[in-house]
């Protein structure tokens, strides 16, 4: 995918919670943007935050089919998920401001 598509574009995180037995997903939607080296996801009333490079080949564009779910104007998505801290070193993660509510 060309990212330089993406331009304070409407997209969508879909996060998916691997620690719950049902299905316990949330959706961020924001704007993203490419600035030809990082890609930075800016949800509302947050600093935007930089997703990894090997989220990039797992975007995918919003089909009418589902256009419903992410509302009118989102038209990308990426599917991530998201567990708890690891006792042992919690220090590898960074602290995005995105609540689980």
């Amino acid at each position: 995918m060309d990212l330089s598509v993406f331009q304070n574009t409407p997209f969508a995180l879909l996060v998916v919670n691997v620690d719950s037995d049902e299905d316990d997903m949330r959706l961020v939607v924001g704007n993203a943007t490419w600035n030809g080296s990082s890609f930075l996801f800016a949800p509302p009333d947050l600093s935007p935050l930089e997703l990894p490079e090997d989220v990039y080949v797992r975007i995918k564009e919003v089909t009418p089919d589902v256009q419903n779910i992410f509302g009118e104007n989102v038209k990308y998505f990426v599917m991530m998920s998201m567990g708890s801290l690891p006792d042992d070193n919690p220090n590898g993660y960074e602290n995005t401001g995105l609540k689980w509510t």
